[in-house]
């Protein structure tokens, strides 16, 4: 069986650097965004905040060069913070897991004030409520939106007719509905037993539903090294089978 590919779906600016680290695993990546990323332009809020919570590392390609870098950052995963300290943020903590639990160790720290999350114009499912259970006031800063790539139908097509095995992966409810879409619209021919989704979570699988795939399977916990880890214990279990 031919070695299969792993199609990154996520927008470029995080699928380039996914696919760097892929092949540094000995994977064979193909970036295909089925998203990419808009600034809003949206201004600053004029209120100065006592801390920063990020979800995304996308973030700080969108903030001003005048944006104060003395505010505390709480930070989704170790990549985001490390994003953080490279945009000139010193006082950076990390959480490990979804926004949840980084309200969540927030909270714990009984915070005051006012305070600023910094995301997209759409935020994941459960942000708003995660966000709101911290007991302080929250400002909100959208700036970036996602909006459909033109992605490479020839590309995708190559996948859809079964030429070849796959894992895609899905960061996103938004881009699993424009894969769905895909699918929907290449017709009754599409050939999907050779193609494994591997979800960041279950809401992004739950836009797949009625959909017969070789396998759907949703990451342990809603970050990518958990993303990262469940393709390598797949692709595992692929090849321990093949040697029986």
């Amino acid at each position: 069986m031919s070695k299969p590919d792993i199609i990154i779906t996520r927008t470029q600016f995080g699928a380039d650097a996914l696919a760097h680290r892929l092949e540094g695993l000995g994977y064979n990546p193909v970036v295909l965004p089925l998203l990419e990323a808009q600034a809003t332009g949206a201004p600053a809020p004029l209120e100065k905040p006592n801390g920063i919570i990020v979800t995304s590392a996308q973030i700080f390609r969108y903030l001003p060069s005048g944006f104060a870098r003395a505010v505390p950052v709480h930070a989704v995963g170790d990549a985001t913070a490390a994003a953080a300290r490279a945009a000139g943020f010193e006082d950076v903590s990390a959480s490990h897991g979804d926004v949840k639990a980084l309200c969540a160790d927030v909270r714990m720290q009984k915070p005051t004030g006012t305070w600023l999350y910094i995301g997209p114009e759409e935020p994941a499912a459960g942000t708003a409520e995660a966000l709101s259970s911290i007991g302080c006031k929250i400002m909100n800063w959208a700036v970036y939106r996602t909006v459909p790539a033109r992605y490479d139908n020839a590309a995708l097509a190559t996948y859809l007719e079964g030429h070849k095995p796959c894992y895609v992966l899905l960061h996103s409810a938004k881009a699993a509905a424009i894969f769905a879409n895909a699918i929907q619209q290449y017709g009754p021919d599409a050939r999907l037993s050779q193609i494994k989704v591997l979800c960041l979570s279950k809401a992004v699988l739950e836009c797949l539903a009625n959909i017969h795939f070789g396998g759907s399977y949703v990451a342990h916990t809603p970050d990518e090294n958990a993303l990262v880890t469940l393709l390598q214990t797949e692709c595992q279990n692929v090849r321990t089978n093949d040697e029986r």
